[in-house]
């Protein structure tokens, strides 16, 4: 009955040791790779240990397969060793062995441990860190991970394939820090959204934050002092765009320079009128932020094969970062 226990218990372990090298290679997938970089330099000794055996990962993976079919070897053994003891012959041992352990070792060794280490990966890798790190020592040691690692190699050889690394874009990865900061409490809510704005600027372009030109007010340089004033008293704004008879923009007028003079002295406003900036409609929102800005010019003209399609101001390129700016 001893015996009989011991080889039950024995199974369990298998299970177990299978369920948990399973696990941990998904883990390995699924962990964190920002969060590893902070806790690492943090000073946390677990993380320290996964980062220096994660430099080099097919070994770590190597091990935790093989950790995984030494816990199915013992399982599947015990298994047959107790139903042996119910005198069965050697292909029903065999037969009643796959028919027990497969379904519990689908379950309770790949499933099961698979989605919870998939899922929870920062929270249950990092207390098997020094595990981890003893089951690579083992296999590399003993032979195995080099066995593994030069089998795998020769049949990725005979079958024409080669190994593909994918990098972590640093965009991706300055998203999944700032996401690290709001869970450590670093960052609020609003800091986490003003920081995802400004990080997909980069594939944004200027034309859907324009104002579309049929709906923008411009001045004639042919216009008097009347039309001036007039437009200084019913409008807020304080500079528009001025066109020729066929439509070209020559010019920027700020409303503020005319009214500096009387309206019978008023200058004409190709005198007052300030360089026009260009833009084109495919400018990167991020590269025409930085014209604007280095130029000190507020306004932009955005043009279609040299036509005005549009006027882009500093305030329409800074809201997609944000948020819209009640005032200005």
């Amino acid at each position: 009955m001893i015996e009989i226990t011991l080889w039950f218990a024995v199974a369990a372990a298998g299970l177990l040791i299978a369920g948990l090298g399973s696990g941990l290679e998904t883990g390995i997938y699924s962990l964190n790779p920002v969060r590893l970089h902070v806790l690492e330099h943090s000073g946390s000794k677990r993380a320290q240990l996964l980062a220096r055996h994660l430099a080099a990962p097919s070994a770590l993976i190597a091990s935790m397969l093989i950790l995984h079919n030494a816990g199915v070897k013992l399982a599947t053994h015990a298994a047959a060793v107790l139903l042996h003891t119910r005198h069965l012959s050697h292909w029903q041992v065999v037969f009643f062995d796959a028919l027990i352990m497969m379904p519990l070792l689908f379950i309770f060794s790949e499933t099961v441990p698979k989605n919870l280490f998939a899922v929870y990966a920062d929270r249950l890798i990092y207390p098997f860190a020094r595990l981890v790190v003893f089951v690579v020592w083992v296999c590399r040691y003993s032979g195995l991970t080099l066995l593994l690692a030069g089998t795998s190699q020769l049949f990725m050889r005979l079958l024409g394939a080669r190994g593909v690394t994918h990098s972590f874009h640093p965009r991706h990865r300055v998203q999944a820090l700032v996401r690290e900061g709001v869970g450590h409490g670093l960052l609020d809510d609003e800091q986490l959204a003003l920081a995802e704005r400004t990080m997909a600027l980069g594939g944004q372009r200027i034309e859907p934050h324009m104002i579309p030109w049929k709906q923008v007010i411009f001045l004639r340089e042919t216009d008097g002092a009347d039309v001036l004033w007039k437009l200084a008293n019913e409008m807020s704004y304080t500079r528009y765009p001025v066109v020729v008879a066929d439509g070209k923009v020559t010019g920027v007028l700020n409303i503020i320079e005319p009214l500096m003079h009387d309206r019978q002295n008023c200058p004409p406003i190709t005198q007052m009128m300030e360089p026009v900036r260009l833009l084109d409609v495919a400018t990167p929102l991020r590269q025409a932020l930085s014209i604007l800005r280095m130029n000190a010019v507020p306004m932009a003209v955005v043009t279609v094969e040299g036509q005005p399609a549009g006027i882009v101001t500093l305030k329409d390129l800074i809201e997609p970062i944000t948020g819209e700016l009640a005032a200005w």
